[in-house]
C-alpha cells in the first residue's frame, strides 16, 4: 500500500486472492520527532492508517476480511540507541543530526538519567482483503 495503488493490487491478485499487509502508520514515532525537529520533520503522511487505507482498499473493489490497529510503545534506555534508529529512520527523523538535535537529546538523557527510559509510541496496523 505504500508504494502500490490499491487499484494496482486489485488489478494483479487472481480473482478470490487474498491481500495481506501489516503497515507501518503514520504516528509512529511522532512525538519524538515532534520534539527534535518540529512539526514538519516526518515525510510520511499524519492520515496513513487504518481507517484511511480501509476506505481505499474497499474503493477499489476488495472486501475487508479482518484488520487491526495497535499502538504499541518502545522504551530507549540509551539515547544512543535512539540515535542510531533516528539517523536511519529519514522518513520519520527527517534532518536530523546530533548537531542540530543536540539540546533535545540532553533533555531526553535527563529522562534516562531520571527515570531510566524515556518511550516513544509506534503505529502499526494489518489488513487481510480479498478480490
Amino acid at each position: 500500500m505504500n508504494r502500490n495503488k490499491p487499484e494496482e493490487i486489485y488489478r494483479v491478485l487472481k480473482p478470490g486472492g487474498l491481500f495481506i499487509t501489516q503497515q507501518v502508520g503514520g504516528q509512529n514515532n511522532r512525538e519524538l520527532s515532534r520534539l527534535l525537529l518540529g512539526d514538519g520533520a516526518m515525510v510520511v503522511d499524519p492520515q496513513f492508517n487504518l481507517a484511511n487505507s480501509s476506505r481505499e482498499l474497499a474503493a477499489a473493489g476488495f472486501t475487508i476480511h479482518d484488520s487491526a490497529e495497535f499502538f504499541p510503545e518502545q522504551r530507549f534506555n540509551d539515547v544512543g540507541a535512539f540515535v542510531y534508529l533516528a539517523k536511519i529512520a529519514e522518513w520519520e527523523f527527517a534532518g536530523f543530526s546530533v548537531e542540530k538535535c543536540y539540546n533535545e537529546l540532553c533533555l531526553l538523557q535527563e529522562k534516562v538519567e531520571k527515570d531510566g527510559h524515556f518511550m516513544s509510541r509506534k503505529h502499526r496496523f494489518f489488513m487481510i482483503a480479498s478480490k
